[in-house]
């Protein structure tokens, strides 16, 4: 009887340790099978937005010089060699149809490289609200705003999109553009590089950009509207006016940003461009504000905290 439930048990562990194995290597692919699964899933026409034509205009400049020139997809069957784009229908969360694939994803509220078939997934609401969420608009003149609303917007499409092809030209992994992730047991190393990635996808996108003058203009002001906002959250609104960086730089207190998190704070994200585009574009007024900003930046260390 012993030898029995011995042999019983030896079998209920081996089977257990194999369905292990399984699960492990199921989970090991599964990032690929969820991603390809999705792409499948947006492929859907009535899912999709039909409003795109400022979305072909962007991908054409960004896409210059990269082998997805001229080779652009927009909300169409995938094309292997090309870059494949895809952009969500509005108010796509509330649908009772929506496929398990996108809900289940971060894509919704968001724009991300999805790792497989060089594509890009993008909600509509997030390209259209994001600048508003975040009050960019708030400190705009009537008289300017309509124009400011279309040429900020159209500034942001092209540093999200041109973020997420720097991810595809890189050979990066899945990733997002939107909020951060907090990081909690995540390596310093882990960390680092996944902010290397993300600030290396943001740099791509400027470099891209300054090639039009008049969208790295619109670019620059986007970012300082978006920077003035992250300022106001953290200490309040600045009594200092004017153009540029709404920052009273008299004041001894500092921005304190987070370190802990897989994308860098937008207020960083958006510094480190300005200082690139200041410098490549000989700018010396922008390079001076931007410096000068800078120095009021601090990481916190939320191992002390």
């Amino acid at each position: 009887m012993l030898m029995i439930m011995a042999w019983i048990l030896r079998s209920i562990a081996i089977a257990i340790c194999s369905s292990s194995a399984m699960l492990a290597a199921s989970l090991g692919q599964s990032a690929a099978e969820r991603a390809q699964v999705l792409v499948t899933a947006v492929q859907d026409s009535r899912l999709l937005g039909q409003e795109v034509s400022d979305i072909h205009s962007v991908l054409a400049k960004l896409t210059v010089g990269t082998r997805f020139a001229n080779r652009v997809n927009v909300n169409g069957p995938i094309e292997p060699s090309a870059l494949n784009v895809y952009v969500l229908a509005r108010n796509l969360a509330g649908r009772r149809d929506l496929p398990e694939a996108i809900s289940q994803s971060n894509i919704l509220g968001n724009c991300a490289y999805v790792g497989v078939s060089n594509a890009i997934i993008c909600d509509s609401d997030f390209l259209e609200r994001f600048l508003a969420d975040h009050g960019v608009f708030n400190e705009v003149q009537d008289a300017s705003l309509q124009r400011a609303r279309h040429d900020y917007q159209y500034a942001f499409l092209a540093w999200v999109l041109g973020h997420e092809i720097g991810h595809v030209v890189a050979g990066d992994r899945a990733a997002h553009f939107g909020e951060v992730n907090t990081l909690q047991h995540k390596e310093d190393a882990a960390i680092a590089l996944s902010q290397k990635s993300e600030t290396d996808a943001d740099l791509f996108a400027a470099t891209k950009i300054e090639a039009d003058k008049g969208l790295t203009l619109s670019l620059e002001g986007m970012l300082m509207a978006l920077i003035d906002q992250e300022v106001a959250e953290k200490n309040g609104k600045s009594p200092a006016y004017g153009v540029g960086l709404h920052w009273d730089y008299a004041n001894k207190r500092v921005v304190q940003y987070f370190d802990d998190q897989d994308h860098p704070e937008f207020v960083i994200r958006a510094t480190r461009i300005l200082a690139l585009i200041a410098s490549n574009t000989h700018e010396d007024a922008l390079k001076a504000l931007v410096d000068t900003f800078s120095r009021h930046l601090v990481r916190v260390d939320t191992e002390r905290q």
